[in-house]
């Protein structure tokens, strides 16, 4: 090719169309992996035999310029250096209350990820079968639909003790991070925020220890309660603490 070559418009044509052809590829690859987690500015929580969960509404939004999977969402609540409960997110809500496991969540760009979710930890597996056989028990007294007798009571031997054992929650102020992790364990967005537990709070969520006192256990759904939550306005920062929370684990 002579400088005349150079000079020529239609080289300059197909130059500057392969540029703009070529423009949204590259606009994409340098905006890289990136989403957002848009958060409700409450949550429920509650307890099962005393284990946290949380229930909390999320809008994952992948901004970036590339498709990701997303295989875990994390949700850890701290109050202090000794209270940390690390949650993860395993199950969403469908029509009618149903609850479905969380798989690898794909998301191309632009797409939008919308659910409230259910955050726990699973119980150890001696704790797992204990709280099952408890349950179990639960629903045929709640299947019977009647107070228990001496004999069922029997049967529900230490659930209150079970119960004390695993609620670890206080009143006092937390911090509550979600984050979202891609299949290659990747941490691509850190959302945190404030609340506070209130004694009124406390009170509701061990409110059904009372089911269980003097042999009487009228079976009853979780009863949440409803923190307010207030975004870390600096994502690094939630970010960094994160990070260290789940390093002490």
């Amino acid at each position: 090719m002579n400088l005349a070559s150079f000079k020529s418009p239609q080289l300059w044509i197909s130059l500057i169309a392969l540029g703009l052809s070529l423009y949204p590829f590259i606009r994409d690859l340098v905006k890289g992996t990136k989403i957002y987690i848009n958060v409700q500015n409450q949550f429920q929580l509650y307890t099962d035999f005393g284990s946290v969960h949380v229930i909390i509404f999320l809008d994952i939004h992948n901004i970036g310029g590339q498709p990701i999977n997303i295989s875990r969402i994390d949700c850890v609540i701290e109050r202090d250096s000794d209270h940390i409960f690390p949650l993860q997110a395993r199950t969403y809500y469908m029509t009618e209350g149903r609850q479905a496991l969380i798989g690898w969540i794909p998301l191309k760009k632009g797409e939008h990820w919308t659910n409230d979710v259910d955050c726990y930890d699973l119980f150890e597996e001696e704790d797992a079968e204990q709280a099952n056989s408890f349950a179990s028990r639960v629903m045929q007294i709640a299947n019977e639909k009647k107070q228990a007798t001496p004999n069922t009571h029997k049967n529900l031997k230490g659930v209150k003790e079970f119960f004390d054992s695993h609620f670890k929650l206080k009143r006092g102020n937390y911090k509550l991070f979600v984050a979202a992790i891609s299949d290659s364990d990747e941490i691509v967005c850190v959302r945190g925020f404030d609340f506070t537990l209130f004694e009124s709070n406390i009170d509701t969520l061990t409110s059904v220890k009372a089911g269980y006192e003097d042999g009487l256990f009228v079976p009853t759904s979780y009863i949440p309660v409803a923190p307010r939550l207030h975004p870390i306005e600096d994502d690094e920062k939630a970010r960094s603490r994160y990070q260290k929370l789940i390093h002490t684990r």
